[in-house]
């Protein structure tokens, strides 16, 4: 089969690829560990780790936290 040998981005992604993107949980920025896949260097598809639908991610940061 012609695709059989194609791989994606996060084929053999180990712990070296893992990363984390912020999402709010309870009024509060919690870490959540994703795997990326590829990227175009302004989107990057999210290929696996703690992500789920409906997490409320973190984009932007308006104005630094009071301490």
């Amino acid at each position: 089969m012609p695709g059989s040998a194609r791989k994606t981005a996060a084929a053999g992604a180990g712990a070296s690829t893992a990363r984390q993107v912020w999402v709010l949980r309870d009024a509060k920025a919690v870490p959540v560990a994703v795997t990326p896949g590829i990227s175009d260097g302004r989107m990057t598809e999210i290929a696996g780790g703690d992500l789920q639908a409906g997490m409320l991610v973190i984009t932007d940061q308006k104005a630094l936290a009071a301490p």
